[in-house]
């Protein structure tokens, strides 16, 4: 395959070929692995690496091989599926303590070298596995994401009893804990949406998580912590708090959109089961104030949740071009864009001429410089494709043959 061969590659056949990359090296116990360190400096299982976001990127695997089935019928996608929904399911099995949650986990008899490298350190050993602690917002609501959709589009009763009594145990936990994720490795927390805080992605998944938590269990303690959110002006936040966009200056590679992803995510479920008019007014505002930051970037993910909402507004040519422009190999290496001349800063370069991120749709499409230390050993994973295009797919906004 020579240089740009990706680029031309139709996306069914390249989600194909992304599809077993990420089988090959970033899979572990239906657990993507967002970012591993190739032997021989880390082991040959593929287990040293960043286990950080596990829980958020495996949740948006699980709905893309949900949407992948939904679109193709496919009996690998279902049995994908299955296998990422009992990956999730592992990360509050794993902790010993029912209601809380892991980021991940791996099997290994204490620590390693590699845990040092990253900005979580609060791993812990449970019998031959360690597990890491310190869950946020992020790795919840993202394993939630996932769940919801398994939940909501695919029939299999024994397994959607699982998801209803994993979300009922770890959102009533929350709830009790003063909507809080409690490490219970050494009690430290993350707030669902801290006291006084203006950002609206805060909002959005506070709201989000209490709506998903009632659709998949039913149970009245969720839709009243839902009520009393909007009583307590989470709805106004979720449209005029605070943005936090990121910085489209010479960028090193972990400057993300992040926080933007959340609200997407948060918005797509909120806006398909809300019907209030008056909150959904609220939310439809927030959508477009957000798609409005974000909307010559291509990024797919966002540009397919907004057009799954307005289905005869615009077009998606940016985002099935970014998607074409996703390099297939995923290793990280030095990038440096600030010293050229020849493209203008105001749009965001090719996908595949930014420095290496480990979720496109996450990450900020104006970085520039990155990894000026990297030596070719650490590799991300294929999730965030995979994700943007069954998406695509499922809605109809991609053919099955382009």
């Amino acid at each position: 395959m020579s240089d740009l061969d990706f680029v031309r590659m139709p996306l069914a056949e390249k989600a194909k070929v992304m599809e077993a990359e990420l089988k090959a090296r970033h899979w572990y116990q239906g657990l993507v692995l967002p970012l591993v360190i190739l032997p021989p400096k880390g082991r040959a299982d593929y287990l040293s690496g960043n286990f950080e976001n596990c829980s958020i990127w495996t949740g948006l695997y699980l709905a893309g091989e949900v949407w992948r089935w939904k679109a193709t019928g496919d009996a690998a996608a279902k049995a994908n599926a299955d296998e990422a929904l009992d990956g999730l399911l592992a990360l509050e099995t794993i902790t010993g303590h029912p209601g809380y949650l892991a980021r991940g986990f791996k099997e290994a008899e204490g620590p390693s070298w590699d845990e040092g490298l990253f900005w979580n350190t609060s791993w812990y050993q449970a019998g031959r596995y360690r597990w890491l602690g310190q869950v946020t917002k992020d790795q919840a609501c993202g394993r939630l994401f996932g769940m919801w959709t398994y939940y909501d589009l695919v029939e299999d009763e024994s397994r959607r009893r699982l998801i209803k009594e994993s979300v009922h145990r770890v959102f009533a936990q929350v709830v009790k804990d003063g909507m809080r994720f409690v490490d219970v490795g050494d009690g430290s927390f993350r707030k669902l949406y801290p006291e006084h805080c203006g950002h609206i992605e805060f909002a959005v998944m506070a709201l989000f998580a209490m709506k998903g938590a009632w659709q998949i269990t039913g149970d009245e303690l969720f839709l009243e912590k839902y009520r009393e959110l909007v009583r307590q002006d989470h709805l106004r936040i979720a449209v005029e708090g605070a943005a936090r966009k990121g910085n489209h200056g010479k960028g090193y590679a972990g400057i993300h959109h992040s926080d933007t992803h959340l609200v997407f995510m948060g918005l797509y479920y909120l806006l398909k089961y809300e019907t209030e008019e008056e909150i959904r007014a609220y939310l439809l505002r927030s959508l477009e104030r957000n798609f409005g930051m974000i909307e010559t970037e291509g990024n797919a993910f966002h540009n397919f949740v907004y057009h799954s909402v307005y289905e005869d507004c615009g077009d998606d040519e940016g985002a099935v071009q970014a998607l074409h422009q996703m390099p297939i190999e995923r290793l990280v290496r030095p990038v440096r864009n600030s010293d050229r001349r020849d493209f203008d800063r105001t749009y965001p370069l090719p996908v595949h001429q930014r420095p290496g991120v480990e979720y496109e749709w996450a990450s900020n499409a104006y970085r520039l410089d990155g990894w000026a230390n990297a030596d070719g050993t650490w590799e991300h994973s294929a999730a965030d494709f995979l994700a943007g295009y069954w998406m695509g797919r499922y809605h109809g906004f991609i053919r099955s043959d382009e």
